[in-house]
């Protein structure tokens, strides 16, 4: 299905897709929009936007990353 997404905007066409996949997101995305509690926290190149320190951010969790892959691997701890 992506393969065929990537396809239709190659052609020119307009293609919005609405993932919770981070990776897919990253592999497929030429543009990221972060939201975090119903705001848009980041909006830009993957590479940029699915930084550690905005994933925390967001979901706040740290991530494990490999050759085009993300992992959660734990939570955040927070300030007390």
């Amino acid at each position: 299905m992506m393969e065929l997404l990537r396809h239709e905007a190659q052609a020119g066409r307009g293609v919005l897709v609405v993932l919770h996949d981070l990776n897919l997101a990253a592999r497929f995305a030429h543009r990221v929009v972060l939201m975090a509690e119903g705001a848009i926290l980041a909006d830009g190149a993957a590479q940029t936007v699915l930084s550690d320190d905005l994933l925390g951010r967001a979901y706040g969790i740290r991530v494990a990353r490999g050759d085009g892959w993300l992992v959660p691997i734990g939570r955040l701890q927070s300030p007390d």
